[in-house]
Formats: structure tokens, C-alpha cells, sequence
């Protein structure tokens, strides 16, 4: 069974994830601060009052679209002891992005569909080994569901092999603290029974290093594992071109 991440991030807002029974449900909370661009856990600032009064309201006022697949109450454990909470699953976060017309609700439901409607539902995985030749290193990828991931330790291990490497050794945890949110667990794949991947796609959209030199290298290294053609190794160690 595939092991759920416990939190996610859209954007700059942490979101935990809600396992119920193998599929990702987020907290109403979490939707709240999601639609709204909001950070950090407290309930007493003024913008999360105001922002979850508004969503308990466009709740309150769409309710009986929602089925039981969409939307439940649960008993959750928190600091002051079990709650009773109302959590979302993808399906229903993303209807409810529908009904909000925050500035993130747009942003909020390409989230849903790329990342969290991602764990959600078996991929369609490619049974053979590929890879893309890069800087004359062979690099494993994975196709899902027609999409190019890349195992997420030949990823970091391709950062410290640029150029660059002499002068950015801190590249390995830049990179792990800034893109570690994307990364998507698969099992049973030619990788082996587990493995964490991550979509290069995604990536080139949450570069945000301080170092105007890493974020171009970086850049330059993301735009090549989504452009260099994929490749088949053979045993006849030929590389033929998938």
C-alpha cells in the first residue's frame, strides 16, 4: 500500500494530509488556508477569522452539493484533545475551489488535479527501465500516466554533478527544503517495490532561491530533464530512443 505524505505544500501554505484509508483528505482548516494564501497555525489572527467565517458561509450555502465521497466529519487528535473536524477529499476540495472566488482558488484547483488528485488514484506506470542521457550520465526516469518523474535521490545527486558543485555545496538541502513538498511516492515500478519521485514540470514552478546563481543552474538542469529524450537501455547496452 502506498504510504500518503503527512503534509503537502501549495504554494507557501502547509497543508496536512488526512489518511482515510489510503486516500488524501485535507482538513477544512487547511482548505481555508489554502483559498486564501494564509500561513502558520494561528486561529486568533483576524485574516483566518475572517477568511474561515467566509468559507463556513460558502459551505453553509452549497452543502447538498457535496456527497459523502466529498466531504465528512471526523474525530481528529489535537493539542487540546479529539475534535470532531470537517475534512475534504480531492473530489470535494476541488468542488469547493469551484465556489470560492478567492485569488487562489484558480492556483488551488490545478493544485488539486496535479498533486493532491495524483495520490489519489493508481497511476499507470511504464513496466521498462527508461532514462535520459544527461551530461553523459544515465539518468533513471519514470513515465506516469504519459508524464516524465524523476526518482528523487538521482535528482538531487544531478545537482551536485553541474558546474556548479565546487562553489554551491549546500545545493543538495536548498534544493530538498524548497521542492521535498513534490515529491509523489510510487511502489512497484522497474525502480524497485518503493521509490519517491517528483515531476520536473512542477518543479519549474517553485524555484525560489535567494542565490540568483543556484535558481539559473537549477533552472538550466529542471528545463533539461524535461527536454532531453527519453532512452531505452538494452542489454545490448545500445540506447534506443523511446
Amino acid at each position: 500500500m502506498t504510504n500518503l505524505p503527512a503534509t503537502l505544500t501549495f504554494e507557501a501554505t502547509e497543508i496536512s494530509i488526512i489518511d482515510r484509508d489510503g486516500h488524501p483528505w485535507l482538513t477544512f482548516t487547511d482548505l481555508t488556508k489554502a483559498l486564501y494564501g494564509l500561513k502558520g497555525s494561528d486561529r486568533s489572527d483576524r485574516p483566518f477569522e475572517n477568511a474561515l467565517r467566509a468559507t463556513r458561509r460558502l459551505f453553509a450555502e452549497n452543502e447538498d452539493e457535496f456527497a459523502e465521497r466529498d466531504t465528512a466529519l471526523i474525530t481528529l487528535p489535537t493539542p487540546g484533545g479529539p475534535q470532531e473536524m470537517r475534512v475534504f477529499s480531492a473530489r470535494g476540495a476541488q468542488m469547493f475551489s469551484f465556489f470560492a472566488k478567492t485569488p487562489k482558488a484558480k492556483a488551488f484547483r490545478r493544485w488539486v488535479l496535479d498533486i493532491l488528485d495524483g495520490l489519489d488514484r493508481p497511476p499507470t506506470i511504464t513496466d521498462r527501465p527508461l532514462y535520459i542521457l544527461l551530461d553523459k550520465q544515465l539518468v533513471p526516469i519514470l513515465m506516469i500516466d504519459n508524464r516524465r518523474y524523476v526518482p528523487w535521490e538521482a535528482f538531487l545527486q544531478s545537482c551536485v554533478t553541474t558546474k556548479s558543485k565546487s562553489r554551491y555545496r549546500n545545493t543538495v538541502e536548498a534544493v530538498a527544503e524548497t521542492l521535498s513538498p513534490l515529491k509523489v511516492p510510487v511502489t512497484d515500478t522497474p525502480l524497485g517495490p518503493a521509490a519517491w519521485v517528483f515531476d520536473p514540470h512542477d518543479a519549474l514552478l517553485h524555484f525560489k532561491f535567494p542565490d540568483a546563481m543556484m535558481r539559473k543552474n537549477l533552472m538550466t538542469l529542471v528545463m533539461k530533464l524535461v527536454e532531453t529524450p527519453v532512452v531505452a537501455y538494452q542489454p545490448s547496452r545500445a540506447l534506443v530512443a523511446y
